[in-house]
């Protein structure tokens, strides 16, 4: 999960840029290295979610995405991205349909952009295809937010990289 509250210590100054090396992630989960953007499947990403989430506390105070879900969608947001990181298509149909605010929205982002680097540019995609046209536009703009949030060396945007998720335009 994603700290809601970036900038919130005092200012450090920035190392000099270096190789990618490993991310510190969570002890939970996984280390992924940080690297370009590729349209290939990146499983590594899916497991590091999985973790994540695996363990996650429902009614903790960072769980916004968690909690919105569950008061405005009736539905269980940690059931369905602990199913979605695992392969099953119908939760991660239901994740890219839903709409959060805030927090919950800068988490649920940053998400999306895991699921789609982990599920990969084709996979993504397609079911991204079976979406209405505003979840498309939605999904679209969380990934450019999301990317705009992170620094990365990668030169070229999801757009370039992940033609396919970027060429859907929706069902309805």
């Amino acid at each position: 999960m994603v700290d809601p509250s970036p900038g919130t210590g005092p200012a450090v100054a920035s190392p000099p840029v270096a190789p990618p090396t490993p991310v510190a992630v969570p002890s939970e989960a996984p280390a992924i290295a940080a690297t370009p953007a590729s349209p290939d499947a990146d499983p590594a990403r899916l497991e590091a979610l999985h973790a994540a989430y695996e363990h996650a506390d429902p009614k903790g105070e960072d769980a916004y995405e968690i909690q919105q879900t569950r008061a405005w969608h009736k539905q269980d947001y940690k059931r369905l991205m602990l199913a979605a990181t695992r392969g099953d298509s119908k939760a991660l149909g239901k994740l890219l349909a839903l709409v959060l605010d805030g927090a919950g929205a800068e988490i649920h982002a940053a998400n999306l952009e895991q699921l789609m680097l982990g599920y990969g540019d084709e996979r993504f995609a397609a079911a991204l295809g079976g979406q209405a046209r505003n979840v498309v536009a939605e999904v679209h703009g969380m990934l450019d937010w999301s990317q705009q949030m992170i620094e990365t060396s990668a030169a070229e945007h999801y757009r370039q990289s992940h033609p396919r998720t970027f060429a859907v335009v929706g069902t309805r």
